[in-house]
């Protein structure tokens, strides 16, 4: 079957890795072990829909907590509240994860760069309740978040082609410069308020990379990560 499959296929890239000297045989049956685990997990929840919808139910419950949470406390750092103020920003947070949970439902892409304290509503009635020094403060702070953000960004794409390219030593490392580079070369999105995505991050890495930087076996699963990728630049998230 499909599961079985997959498993065969990493079985035969990770064993010619190890091959190749990319990872050790160590890591090559620590990463057999966490794949074998995952598709067994998934095996026995195709076979339960009742495992199935309530997986869909919690997950959707957890999005709605973990919101409710980052919006919570994205107010809290704002600083002491009137009670109008506090009640304004309740209710707006209460209809933003409302969106949120709607959006998530009908498979829709979030317009406010999936970070829920970055919708519009939320961040105009922010405007709206602080003082003229208290919002200036807080564009300062939402400044050093992006460049926190930014950082997160890049190390989640090499970790990602780390494991999806059996990554070596070397190669980590070169992707880590390019990477940092990647941020030196684009200060406009942290001026604007816009952290680059992890999207535009692989772009422009691809970008830097000559043909000895990966082995033909790396590029021919590289390759069609960024041919499918490429057209998520033309969404109305990712312009400029």
């Amino acid at each position: 079957n499909d599961l079985k499959a997959r498993f065969h296929k990493a079985e035969v890239e990770i064993a010619e890795a190890v091959k190749a000297g990319r990872i050790t045989k160590k890591q090559a049956d620590e990463r057999l072990e966490g794949l074998r685990r995952r598709l067994g997990a998934e095996e026995r929840n195709q076979r339960d829909p009742a495992i199935m919808k309530e997986s869909e139910n919690a997950s959707q419950n957890t999005a709605k907590l973990i919101a409710e949470a980052q919006l919570a406390a994205h107010t809290e750092q704002l600083g002491p509240l009137n009670e109008r103020a506090s009640r304004r920003l309740a209710l707006v947070s209460k209809g933003v994860v409302e969106q949120l949970l709607e959006a998530r439902d009908e498979w829709k892409d979030l317009n406010f760069d999936d970070d829920i304290t970055n919708h519009p509503l939320y961040q105009k009635t922010i405007e709206d309740v602080l003082t003229e020094d208290a919002f200036d403060q807080y564009n300062a702070y939402q400044v050093e978040r992006l460049a926190f953000r930014q950082k997160v960004s890049h190390d989640l794409v090499v970790a990602s082609l780390d494991t999806h390219l059996l990554l070596s030593e070397n190669q980590r490392k070169h992707f880590e410069v390019i990477t940092d580079m990647v941020n030196m070369w684009q200060p406009t999105p942290i001026a604007t308020g816009l952290a680059l995505t992890p999207v535009h991050t692989l772009i422009q890495l691809s970008e830097q990379l000559n043909n000895e930087a990966l082995s033909p076996w790396q590029w021919n699963r590289f390759n069609p990560v960024i041919e499918a990728i490429q057209p998520l630049l033309h969404e109305p998230e990712f312009q400029e």
